[in-house]
């Protein structure tokens, strides 16, 4: 048998052994270890992909596809007003890497949206929600400055409606959704390890406390296999949409 193909089959039993559970080493490193030239080695990563076992993102590095390793595949439920943490947090282990997080003034489409004057400050947030340390979705979040004034990095790490509930004594109410399906995106190629046309299930709402004041605007773009959507009896309108 040809020295790639036993390489591929060596990684394959390491793949099934949960040795590798989420990305392979590089290039070089796999060439190292097993003694050959990196030519041999992405000959090898081909035997692989061709089985749909691994996929190679450039200058990311190669991940192993979810249904090869320990995996998480949630069931959203689009009536759900809690925050994804308070829904999952005794169950499942969940982490937020936050990239974005400033103050920063509105668009005029976010001021109308939230209902806010457009010298009205907003927070600017963007993070990724981890489960069992698997990149599930992207959330991109749109709060009114006023309404959780003291917000700190460290709250977003854990749970942003919490925080509002319990210490700003905010109550959540009606929330308007739209739910859209698109292909990937840079940032969701960086973050959630998609391919380039992988399709992202793409959720825009605005929620709304229950005296009807507007909390957020916000869009959650969740790779296509680590989640679905359970709708009963949900009316969604189309006016909400970030920039």
């Amino acid at each position: 048998m040809s020295k790639y193909k036993d390489i591929a089959d060596d990684i394959e039993s390491k793949i099934a052994a949960q040795i590798y559970t989420d990305r392979l080493p590089d290039q070089t490193e796999l060439a190292r270890i097993y003694c050959t030239s990196r030519v041999t080695i992405v000959r090898a990563l081909k035997v692989l992909i061709d089985k749909n076992l691994v996929k190679t993102i450039k200058g990311h590095g190669t991940y192993i596809n979810s249904q090869t390793s320990p995996d998480v595949f949630l069931d959203f439920d689009i009536n759900e007003k809690r925050g994804l943490t308070s829904i999952i947090e005794d169950e499942l282990d969940i982490t937020n890497d936050i990239f974005t997080f400033k103050v920063r003034m509105p668009s005029s489409s976010e001021a109308h949206s939230l209902d806010i004057d457009a010298f009205e400050q907003v927070y600017d947030i963007a993070r990724v929600r981890c489960i069992n340390r698997q990149a599930v979705k992207i959330e991109y979040s749109v709060f009114p400055f006023k309404l959780l004034p003291n917000l700190t990095e460290e709250t977003l790490k854990h749970s942003v409606y919490q925080y509002a509930e319990n210490q700003q004594h905010l109550k959540i109410g009606d929330i308007h959704q739209i739910i859209t399906a698109e292909k990937a995106n840079s940032y969701d190629i960086k973050y959630l390890h998609c391919q380039k046309n992988d399709p992202i299930l793409t959720i825009h709402r605005q929620v709304l406390l229950n005296d009807g004041r507007p909390f957020e605007i916000s869009e959650s773009r969740i790779r296509y296999d680590r989640g679905s959507l359970s709708i009963s009896n949900n009316q969604v309108d189309n006016k909400f949409l970030l920039d």
